[in-house]
């Protein structure tokens, strides 16, 4: 990249930056960790080099309670067990989330995963310059390595750590209630607590999409967290697809909510936008004739921005921009065989409503026609 090349596997954000917008993911991730001599370090240790990393994410294990529906069963044990019992979706491309290929994978959930205790070595080693430090999943309120990196942080304590958890903040069997203690004692103990909160749309629209979730429970909690932790903020991550276009106006209206009720004197509520690419049949690019909804939230959002008279309470032009950057890229050409995506749409989900005892079309009424 230092010399203008474009790796292949960074196709996303190329796609994302031709299609007309200023920022990809790859200048916003980029900032999360850029200090002054950053680059020349790197530079320095070269490729066979061994940093010390800044910023780590880690998944503990595929635990999940949810079955979301572009997820897989690498990523949710809800998804594994829905396939070894019913198979692959047969979908017109082929078979989809194949049972057999997630065995193939040897996945290994246990405390003797060497990769897990490997990383425990690890941990003592980057901890002194680690200065971010984020837990995804499956559900990680679900894995027991969560609560003992909590432990690990309070016996070391690091003032300039922040520290993350991506949820769908609807854990089983109380882990919710102890999320929410650990809480108490763990933020004295770093800089900042990032909670992001997975939801691609709002209420019953939502529930569909993440199938397992309690639209209601979710909410509780989420004010709960809002309420009664320190040293914290929430993100929305709202992985955006097809099925998110018919309540985006109503979530963005809802942040500016939560805002003006909680974030009095510094930003509490965030937002980020991310465009799903795959699985194809949840691609935002299958329906650009529903392009108007995100126009109206950028109207919104520009009549709300945030100002002197409602500083931490309005819109910033970033998060205006990362939702411009989503319109130019739906409407962007980057080969999307939209055909084959529509065939494979209707397939999944009419086996999706059969397996799961949903129903697309009273979830969606505004979709019926395009669905049927």
């Amino acid at each position: 990249m230092l010399k203008g090349e474009r790796p292949d596997e960074c196709e996303f954000c190329w796609q994302t930056e031709d299609s007309g917008s200023q920022l990809s993911d790859r200048a916003y991730r980029s900032k999360d960790i850029y200090e002054p001599g950053l680059i020349e370090e790197a530079k320095k240790l070269g490729i066979n080099g061994n940093a010390r990393p800044r910023y780590v994410e880690v998944n503990f294990n595929q635990a999940c309670n949810f079955k979301c529906s572009y997820c897989s069963p690498v990523l949710s044990t809800e998804w594994h067990k829905e396939v070894k019992q019913f198979g692959a979706y047969e979908l017109p491309s082929g078979n989809h989330n194949d049972p057999r290929w997630v065995e193939s994978l040897g996945i290994d959930n246990s405390p003797s995963n060497p990769y897990v205790q490997a990383f425990w070595k690890w941990l003592p080693e980057i901890y002194p310059t680690l200065q971010t430090f984020r837990m995804t999943g499956g559900e990680p309120l679900m894995d027991k390595n969560t609560f003992k990196m909590f432990d690990y942080i309070r016996e070391n304590p690091k003032e300039d750590l922040h520290m993350s958890i991506t949820s769908n903040c609807c854990p089983p069997k109380g882990q919710w209630q102890r999320f929410i203690d650990s809480m108490q004692t763990l933020t004295p103990n770093l800089d900042h607590f990032m909670l992001f909160a997975s939801l691609d749309s709002w209420g019953e629209q939502a529930e569909y999409i993440r199938n397992g979730l309690d639209f209601n429970v979710f909410y509780k909690n989420i004010i709960q967290y809002l309420e009664e932790c320190d040293r914290h903020s929430l993100t929305f991550i709202i992985t955006f697809n097809t099925l998110s276009y018919s309540g985006i106006f109503n979530y963005i209206q809802q942040i500016h909510r939560l805002r003006k009720q909680y974030s009095k004197q510094r930003q509490m509520i965030w937002f980020d936008i991310p465009q799903l690419t795959y699985p194809d049949y949840m691609n935002s690019k299958l329906m650009p004739e529903q392009i108007g909804s995100l126009e109206q939230c950028v109207d919104y959002m520009e009549n709300n921005k945030d100002g002197d008279s409602n500083e931490f309470q309005g819109f910033s032009d970033f998060e205006i921009s990362k939702v411009t950057r989503l319109i130019n890229w739906v409407k962007s050409d980057t080969g999307f065989d939209k055909n084959k995506a529509e065939k494979n749409f209707k397939a999944f989900f009419q086996q999706h409503d059969k397996r799961r005892n949903t129903n697309f079309v009273n979830v969606f009424p505004e979709l019926k026609d395009y669905y049927e």
